[in-house]
This record gives structure tokens, sequence and C-alpha cells, in this order.
């Protein structure tokens, strides 16, 4: 993909991410998948980040297998078959967040989701209270497939192995 194109591609990306609000995290262990919904936010390198509980089996299975694969919900009402569709899919490797860069994610976690400060507040993740750890996805590979505008080939692909993430 050109640079160009994969400006364009990544114009819409993140115009969809804005709106965007529920990230589907698959795991894996000992070949069996599991998926989850989560609320996240991301930063303009194209890292996700979410708030989850340590004793969740997604985040068990994090630390024996990094790798994941996410999906953005619509932020639109589907209603039919046939029905021209943008979805946002991408592989990357999740890790805790730690160090000086969890203040200004949990700050950009909230200011997404300013309702996420009755349920977790940032000295509880630093303590480890509750139980909640804020995480990282390094996203290396994104699918766009977006029929609105790329109605000839809606499938763009983009590795940020050395886009992105240098």
């Amino acid at each position: 993909m050109n640079t160009i194109q994969q400006q364009k591609v990544l114009k819409y990306v993140n115009e969809y991410l804005e709106k965007g609000k529920l990230m589907q995290l698959a795991t894996v262990k000992d070949k069996q998948p599991w998926i989850i919904n989560c609320w996240y936010t991301y930063d303009a390198n194209l890292n996700f980040y979410f708030i989850s509980g340590q004793t969740a089996r997604h985040i068990k299975e994090l630390k024996n297998n990094e790798k994941v694969a996410c999906s953005i919900t619509p932020h639109y009402t589907l209603e039919k078959l046939g029905q021209k569709v943008q979805g946002l899919m991408f592989e990357g490797i999740a890790e805790e967040v730690s160090g000086f860069s969890l203040t200004e994610v949990f700050n950009n976690f909230i200011a997404k989701w300013k309702l996420a400060t009755k349920h977790i507040n940032l000295d509880r993740i630093k303590k480890g209270g509750a139980g909640s750890k804020l995480y990282k996805i390094k996203a290396t590979k994104i699918v766009w497939f977006d029929e609105i505008n790329f109605p000839d080939n809606p499938r763009q692909e983009i590795n940020l192995k050395n886009e992105i993430h240098p």
C-alpha cells in the first residue's frame, strides 16, 4: 500500500475509533479462543488501552500468551443484510501499563469514559486496588474493512510493525 493510500485509510480508522464504544478482545489458551467486550481508548500510534480485573479469564490468558486479536464494534446501527459496513480488526501484543505513562493513559481513558471514575481511580490502579489494572495493546496489523469509501476493494490491510511503531 502506498503512503497516500495508507494515510487515507488511517484517517477513516481514526474517525471510526473516535465514535467507537466497545472493543472485542480475543485471547487463546491451549488452542481454545476466548473473547470479551471492553471499553477502550487509544492513542495516535494505534495503541489501545483497557482496564480489567486481575482475576478475569482473559487477563490470566494474557500472562501466558500476550498475542491478541481485537475488533471495534460498529458505532452505527446495523439494520439489514446488504447494508454497506465499516469495521476495524487488528492483531497486537498486550501488556500491563506501568510507570510514568500510567497516569497519562488513565487520564485519557477517563476523558473518554467519565463515568468510570465511579468505579475506579488512578490510586486504586497503582495500588492494585479492586484487582484492576490498565492494559495496552500495541497493534501490529490492522484490517480496515470499508464498503463505503473503498467499494471496489473494501479490505485494507496495514502492517504496523514498521509503519507506526518503529
